[in-house]
């Protein structure tokens, strides 16, 4: 399973309404409580032809057995992530550590023939409708952030015999 993914051309997205509410504001060092609501899109690419799909009951993870330029499984998400957010007013950075939790509002697999044909397909492919883990952020008090997070809750329900123990993690920058 986890070979068929192109891990480094899988994407991650997402619009966040952030708000801070100060709890210090000290010379050195401010601390913030971070939070708000975003909506979130995990775009999961394959490898060559590989392609997700259901075989029954099952998720499975197989060749399509025809060339595709292209293919995907899409998993927008409502999400709201916490944090604590540390500003260290000399230096003039910032690091916030914390945790989200989400629920999967849809789910599709993309495929782009060579041709340029695309086909699209809904379900839930056998994906947890909850999600919840860890994110971290380091960057400048005012402007670019680094950031990173690590889904604690595995990305498939328990039943999924085929995608067992896989876990969602992204790292980007926030603007």
């Amino acid at each position: 399973t986890g070979s068929s993914l192109d891990t480094w051309g899988s994407r991650y997205f997402a619009l966040s309404l952030q708000r801070n509410a100060t709890l210090i504001n000290g010379k050195q060092v401010d601390l913030a409580f971070t939070y708000g609501p975003e909506i979130a899109w995990n775009n999961f690419m394959f490898e060559g032809n590989n392609v997700v799909e259901m075989s029954g009951n099952q998720v499975t993870f197989k060749d399509f057995g025809k060339n595709l330029d292209k293919t995907k499984l899409v998993v927008p998400t409502l999400n709201f992530p916490m944090m604590l957010n540390f500003g260290f007013e000399e230096a003039k950075f910032k690091i916030g550590l914390g945790g989200y939790v989400g629920y999967r509002v849809g789910s599709y697999r993309k495929i782009q023939y060579e041709d340029g044909k695309k086909e699209k397909q809904k379900g839930s492919y056998g994906l947890n409708d909850f999600r919840y883990g860890l994110t971290a952020e380091l960057g400048r008090r005012k402007g670019l952030t680094f950031f990173f997070r690590y889904d604690l809750s595995e990305m498939f329900k328990t039943e999924q015999l085929n995608a067992k123990g896989l876990q969602a993690w992204s790292v980007g920058i926030r603007l």
